[in-house]
């Protein structure tokens, strides 16, 4: 039992969820595989329906089965069932591996490290590369399986919100052990010890995650949406580097740090390169003037011309990202769907229609005269 419970042990469960979570996404890249070639079998005159075809169509059924609006406001669950079900799933899996192994504390502190903290702690390290890696507009899980990431949002809060709840349960044996030996004054000794940065700086990161997931509530949001928008990544931002603080040379817990920095740094680089301002075709760093009209319901349309023969094609369904070179949002790039079919040929219009909202959206609607 010892053995099996030792210090450099707890890291094979941060194991067991990175795994999950690899596994999770093999079966969406072969779902995602599937579809399309299902799609370009019927394309190409293959329209026969087979017993794996009913059973996938069944599960499409059952899957995109949406839950009345009200009740995902209210909860802030997801509003499909499938959804629901992988989240779930995934949840239970999570917890299963914290809190089903035994044993919680060690007889004293001076033996090592809470066992339920440590495996906690790794936890946490797990989940943070999927945490940052689906958070952006482009993202390499999006890439592979197909899911765009506004539908991958509702994984991302869920990441934050369940590496909150293991981090409280990674700080609480490390309080509950000092007091149970020796009380307040134990607690305020180690406090005071010579390792006193890892209580200091798990305080620090605990705290910003805190204020990442309250402010990230439909609450928060609705009350003060530029606040949230422009602290979420400074936030983001301090809390990845105070936690590679934390954990740095710890079972190799930074590793995780360096391989979602690694992943991270990627998207950015692929979105900037293929996706949005450095694209290197020929509108890249060109302007482009847009028309704003009112139309009806209070919503406005976006119009663009666009030369499609040399610069620029799309699909119905899809969405651009486009920067509005006024002053406001400069630096951000806002996605935003198109509602028109390119031309083949000549000069023609990429048009788009907004809802306004706060933000953005609304800043643009006030300056239509």
């Amino acid at each position: 039992q010892a053995g099996r419970h030792a210090w450099a042990y707890q890291a094979n469960y941060a194991y067991y969820v990175l795994y999950y979570g690899a596994v999770l996404t093999f079966c969406a890249i072969v779902k995602y595989v599937w579809y399309r070639f299902d799609d370009w079998s019927y394309r190409n005159g293959d329209s026969r329906g087979s017993l794996l075809k009913r059973g996938i169509a069944l599960t499409r059924v059952v899957g995109y089965r949406r839950f009345p609006v009200m009740l995902s406001r209210v909860t802030g669950l997801p509003a499909s069932f499938g959804t629901l079900v992988v989240m779930g799933a995934s949840t239970l899996f999570v917890l299963c591996v914290c809190f089903i192994p035994h044993f919680y504390y060690r007889a004293c502190r001076g033996f090592g490290s809470p066992p339920l903290a440590v495996r906690a702690g790794l936890q946490v390290m797990a989940l943070t590369p999927y945490l940052i890696i689906i958070s952006g507009k482009t993202n390499f899980i999006s890439f592979v399986t197909g899911v765009s990431y506004e539908k991958l949002n509702v994984f991302h809060q869920a990441l934050g919100w369940g590496s909150l709840f293991l981090s409280f349960v990674h700080t609480i044996p490390f309080l509950v052990q000092p007091v149970r030996e020796g009380g307040a004054a134990r607690l305020k000794e180690l406090w005071d010890g010579d390792n006193n940065y890892l209580y200091v700086n798990g305080l620090v990161a605990l705290v910003l995650l805190f204020c990442l997931c309250f402010l990230s509530t439909r609450f928060s949001r609705s009350l003060c949406y530029e606040v949230w928008w422009h602290s979420h990544w400074v936030i983001g931002l301090a809390y990845f580097a105070i936690l590679t603080w934390h954990v740095y040379g710890l079972l190799d817990a930074e590793q995780y740090m360096w391989g979602t920095l690694g992943f991270w740094g990627f998207q950015m680089l692929y979105r900037a390169l293929v996706k949005t301002t450095f694209k290197p075709n020929s509108y890249a760093f060109k302007s482009k003037k847009a028309a704003l009209n009112r139309i009806t319901n209070g919503c406005y349309e976006i119009v663009v011309n666009i030369d499609s023969r040399y610069e620029l094609d799309w699909m119905p369904g899809q969405h651009i990202f486009i920067r509005f070179m006024l002053g406001i949002h400069t630096l951000d790039n806002h996605p935003f769907s198109i509602m028109t079919v390119p031309e083949k040929r000549g000069e023609t219009q990429l048009k788009l229609i907004v809802k306004p909202h706060r933000g953005l959206t609304r800043k643009l609607y006030n300056l239509i005269d």
